[in-house]
């Protein structure tokens, strides 16, 4: 190879890393995110231990980006999957140039990779699936490197690849008969290969190793760490997943197998899934055990997808759009292989900039449109610039907790939790508890123990993906505190009483009870805590204890929160005498991603579980109490 070809190869690589990880970089989350991102984060951080199964690989090699000079602990955890995601670029455009030894073709698809919905999300925030995708593409890189060049080291590096990758994701496994399939290609010395390759993905597997060594030091977040072998079989087999794995009925496994072949045409564009098509018969004509192992890896994807019943399914179908992407890049060389001196052909002697290799200049520029379509289109909708609402999230949390109190909740809300409280040093007096996890019946019936819970000095709960807290409340006394629910699992909250017989309250519900006064800032921030003052006065009888539906609407009349508050504590018509006047302190949370804007308070009372009461003179079932303006969580 000439200097000047080697100087283009190197140039051409350093453009796509740069335009991918300069990207990616723009729409990187600057802080820490919900459910497992923080905990991965956490984990990294401290040399930990994830969720099942462990993800040794990925804790090894995240940890040294906790030691940069640069940015917050958060930005420099979430920089690791910036960093992934940029590799796995390069990585697919240096095997998409082997497949097709066409320039523009390789980079077009590599971008569009890149730029497409979910790799480029999947990059905003610290998480396996980045790394997962370097890994995947390494192996699929020596795999094809052994095939065209030789090189039994080629061989042994894939199968070492593909036991570290089984220590950073279980998906890893899908590629394990790809490289059986590859690596016994040629009856001549098959066996021998096929050791070799078993032989180091034995040794890469020996990351495991790692998971109960470092256990024995118990890391934060200190709730996957195994001591026993019976629990470090637990977190390798993973138990509590299983009944999500192939729960489906077959109808509907088949409908979504079917959705998931076809997923690269939203990913990649119809341009892009048309060219893939395309790559796949020339692929055919050339190699077919290539295209064959190719699309043996797309079907076990897309089929253990399938019966997979999980929220965040959409990542699993990563390696799908990584092989399409390779195929894209070999259609892209064959179109323009053709259309080059077609157009050159049919230029003539008018069009003289298209003769001498212009053609093949024009093709490659509309080659390299598609991902910059990818780029414009997908740039709003995976920015994460600006999402502080986790760690809002949590300060709120952590500000109106009372010292050493017990939060339980669902790992999507806990996750962020553990992450202030351990990496920040925030509130380290706090407990925390993932028990209203879908995975944590177990756990469960501990977070509804009276004993157990009279432990602590306070007990909150806060869940945002689950919903146990309706348990809670028909046990205990529950009141809203910011973004936490407060549980009285013994007694009531401290309110201001007074007698005000003659006193004519402002709002008046059906005669049983009326609100004197309703005071709270007229002005807040977005991701803050504000407070609210409210005094009742009882005219009547109650037969049974109040509650307020507590809202907050938009000026166009969308709905914005809701919040459902005890009236005066939840008191009894006994604890509560007629004429006696009780004020009460609500603290409201304002998430990070409320419009700003002009917002009402409005307010509905009811007896539990019944019907509004209306109020006295006018029929309204629901009053507007005041107006509220809400401003940016910060200036952009």
């Amino acid at each position: 190879m000439s200097q000047r070809a080697r100087i283009t190869d190197y140039a051409t690589c350093l453009a796509v890393f740069a335009a991918a990880f300069l990207s990616y970089l723009r729409t990187m989350r600057p802080t820490f995110g919900w459910l497992d991102t923080s905990e991965l984060a956490t984990g990294a951080w401290f040399l930990g231990i994830g969720h099942n199964p462990g993800y040794p690989t990925f804790m090894l090699l995240a940890h040294p980006f906790r030691w940069l000079p640069v940015g917050s602990a958060a930005f420099r955890m979430n920089l690791f999957s910036v960093a992934c995601g940029a590799v796995a670029v390069l990585l697919a455009y240096l095997l998409a140039w082997r497949l097709c030894r066409n320039r523009p073709a390789a980079v077009a698809a590599a971008l569009t990779l890149a730029f497409g919905r979910t790799l480029w999300d999947l990059t905003t925030e610290i998480e396996v699936y980045t790394l997962h995708a370097c890994i995947m593409l390494g192996i699929l890189l020596c795999l094809v490197g052994w095939r065209q060049q030789g090189g039994t080291h080629r061989l042994a590096g894939a199968g070492l690849l593909w036991g570290l990758g089984m220590g950073n994701h279980p998906l890893t496994l899908m590629l394990f008969p790809a490289l059986v399939l590859l690596a016994a290609g040629e009856r001549k010395g098959r066996l021998k290969r096929l050791g070799m390759v078993t032989g180091w993905a034995a040794v890469g597997l020996l990351v495991y190793a790692y998971v109960p060594i470092r256990a024995a030091a118990d890391p934060p977040p200190a709730v996957n760490n195994p001591h026993t072998l019976s629990q470090f079989w637990q977190l390798l087999s993973a138990p509590g997943y299983r009944p999500q794995m192939f729960s489906l009925p077959w109808a509907v496994m088949l409908g979504r197998a079917g959705r998931f072949l076809f997923a690269p045409a939203r990913e990649l564009t119809r341009v892009g899934m048309a060219m893939g098509l395309v790559g796949a018969a020339a692929l055919w004509r050339r190699d077919r055990l290539l295209l064959g192992t190719l699309a043996m890896v797309v079907a076990l994807v897309a089929g253990y997808a399938a019966g997979y019943d999980i929220f965040d399914i959409y990542a699993y179908l990563l390696p799908t759009y990584l092989v399409w992407a390779l195929l894209v890049a070999v259609g892209a060389a064959a179109l323009s292989h053709r259309l080059g001196p077609l157009l050159e052909r049919l230029a003539g002697q008018g069009a003289s900039m298209l003769r001498g290799g212009g053609g093949a200049g024009l093709v490659a520029v509309a080659l390299l449109c598609l991902p910059v379509w990818q780029w414009a289109g997908n740039l709003g909708p995976v920015d994460a610039s600006q999402d502080y609402g986790a760690e809002d999230f949590a300060r709120a949390a952590m500000q109106v907790a009372a010292p050493g109190a017990l939060i339980v909740g669902d790992w999507y809300d806990i996750a962020p939790l553990g992450f202030a409280k351990y990496v920040l040093g925030v509130r380290r007096d706090l407990h925390l508890s993932a028990a209203f996890s879908a995975f944590a019946s177990r756990t469960l019936q501990t977070a509804f123990d009276p004993d157990y819970l009279r432990r602590f000095p306070a007990v909150y709960a806060v869940e945002q993906q689950t919903d146990w807290s309706g348990h809670l409340r028909r046990r205990y006394l529950v009141v809203p505190e910011g973004p936490l629910l407060r549980v009285y699992v013994r007694g009531r909250p401290a309110l201001a009483r007074r007698m005000a017989p003659e006193a004519k309250p402002r709002w008046d519900f059906g005669g049983v009870a009326g609100l004197l006064r309703a005071e709270g800032t007229g002005r807040a921030r977005a991701g803050r805590n504000i407070v609210l003052h409210l005094e009742w006065l009882r005219l009547g009888a109650i037969p049974r204890p109040l509650e307020a539906v507590l809202s907050l609407e938009s000026a166009k009349g969308d709905l914005a929160l809701t919040e459902k508050i005890p009236v005066a504590g939840g008191m009894m018509a006994s604890e509560w005498r007629p004429g006696e006047a009780i004020a009460e302190r609500l603290i409201v949370y304002l998430p990070s991603d409320l419009e700003p804007g002009r917002y009402c308070w409005r307010l509905l009372v009811r007896p539990r579980q019944g019907r509004a009461l209306v109020e006295r003179g006018t029929g309204a079932r629901e009053i507007p109490l005041g107006w509220l303006r809400v401003t940016p969580r910060r200036d952009r």
